[in-house]
C-alpha cells in the first residue's frame, strides 16, 4: 500500500485500482460537513486523475461534481478521522462522459531549484520553508506530478549561483543537477516586491521554456506557473516533445551578420579528435562563425562571432553533447 500525505487531507492508495480511501482529520464530528468533504476529495481525486485544477474542469463540465455522494462505496468515522472510500472507476468514466481525458502516461518527474529577489539581492533558497516553493511541491501533490528539490548542500552551492540562474547560463544549470540525474528541470525565481515569477524549464535534450507570471500575492503567481507547468508536462508525452524556447513561442533568433560581436571560449580536452568533431558542428550553425581557433596542448580557444547573447550561444554550444559546461565561456571535452 503506498501512502501519499496531502494536507489537508490523507489519503491512501489502495492495491485495486477501482477505489480510493480519504482520511480527513477531524476534531469535533458534530460540526463536520460531511458532504462539503465528500465533495472536495472528489475534485482532489479528479485533479490528480486529469491535471487539470477544479475551475478549468468545471468549466468543461458545470455539473461534473454534483450528486458527488454517489462515486461513495462507504464512509464513517474512526479515531479522529473521517474515513471515505471513493469509487475511482465511477469517477473516471464520470470524467471521460464529460469529454474530459484521463492523464494515462507517465508523469514526468521535476528537480525544483529556486531563488528570490530580496531588494537589490538576488539568493537561492535553500531546504527551510519558503511560501513559494512550499505552494509548488503541494500543487505537484495535487496534480500527481513529482518533484523533488535539491539538497542544497556545499555542492550544490557551489556548482549553481543566483546569479548563474538569473543570467540564463542554461549549462550551469544542467551541470548542478547532473549529480540528480534530472531529464526535466524547474528553475524559479520569485520576485515579490514586482509581483512576479520568473520561470525556466529545462530537459536534457536541452531545450528551455522561460517567461514570467505575476500576481499580487504569492499564491496567485504559483497558481498561474502551475497552470503552464501542467501543459507543459503534457506536451512531454508528444511524439515530437515540447517544440518552444520561450513562453508559448519560439525564441527569434537573428540572423548572423559576420564580425558584430565575439565570444572567447576556452576548451578543455584531452581528444582532438572531439575538437575537430565540435568545429564540424558549429560550422553547420547559421546563428555563429568560429573567427580563430587557437589549439593548444590541452586547451582550445575558440573566438565565436555571432549576434547572439551569451545565452543564446551557450544552448547552441551545449547541444553538443559531448561538450560540458564549466562555467561562462568555460567548456570540457574530456
Amino acid at each position: 500500500m503506498i501512502r501519499y500525505v496531502c494536507l489537508p487531507f490523507i489519503f491512501l492508495l489502495t492495491s485495486s485500482a477501482l477505489a480510493v480511501e480519504y482520511r480527513v482529520p477531524v476534531d469535533d464530528p458534530q460540526f463536520f460537513d460531511t458532504d462539503a468533504e465528500i465533495k472536495r476529495v472528489v475534485v482532489e481525486l479528479s485533479e490528480s486523475l486529469t491535471g487539470l485544477s477544479q475551475s478549468i474542469l468545471e468549466a468543461t463540465a458545470s455539473d461534473l461534481f454534483a450528486l458527488s455522494e454517489v462515486l461513495v462505496n462507504s464512509y464513517g468515522f474512526s479515531n479522529n478521522e473521517f474515513i471515505v472510500d471513493l469509487d475511482e472507476e465511477g469517477l473516471r468514466t464520470r470524467l471521460e462522459s464529460a469529454g474530459i481525458e484521463i492523464w494515462k502516461g507517465e508523469r514526468p518527474e521535476f528537480l525544483v531549484w529556486a531563488t528570490e529577489e530580496r531588494g537589490l539581492e538576488r539568493v537561492m533558497i535553500g531546504i527551510e520553508p519558503n511560501a513559494v516553493v512550499d505552494q509548488l511541491l503541494a500543487n505537484g501533490i495535487r496534480f500527481g506530478i513529482p518533484m523533488r528539490r535539491p539538497l542544497m548542500d556545499l555542492e550544490d552551492t557551489m556548482a549553481l549561483s543566483a546569479a548563474e540562474i538569473w543570467g540564463e547560463f542554461e549549462g550551469a544549470v544542467e551541470h548542478a543537477s547532473n549529480r540528480y540525474s534530472a531529464s526535466q528541470i524547474i528553475v524559479i525565481g520569485d520576485r515579490p516586491q514586482r509581483s512576479t515569477l520568473r520561470y525556466w524549464l529545462i530537459n536534457h535534450n536541452g531545450q528551455m521554456i522561460s517567461g514570467e507570471v505575476s500576481g499580487v500575492t504569492s499564491h496567485e503567481r504559483v497558481e498561474q506557473f502551475t497552470t503552464l507547468l501542467l501543459r507543459h508536462a503534457r506536451s512531454l508525452e508528444e511524439p515530437d516533445g515540447p517544440t518552444t524556447r520561450s513562453e508559448l513561442g519560439d525564441v527569434s533568433l537573428p540572423k548572423l551578420e559576420t564580425g558584430s560581436g565575439v565570444w572567447i571560449m576556452k576548451i578543455q580536452y584531452n581528444d582532438i579528435i572531439k575538437v575537430m568533431e565540435l568545429v564540424d558542428y558549429l560550422d553547420t550553425n547559421d546563428f555563429l562563425s568560429i573567427e580563430e581557433m587557437l589549439v593548444g596542448k590541452e586547451t582550445v580557444e575558440l573566438q565565436i562571432g555571432t549576434e547572439l547573447t551569451l545565452e543564446q550561444t551557450d544552448r547552441i554550444m551545449t547541444r553538443f553533447k559531448k561538450l560540458r559546461f564549466v562555467a561562462p565561456l568555460a567548456y570540457s571535452l574530456n
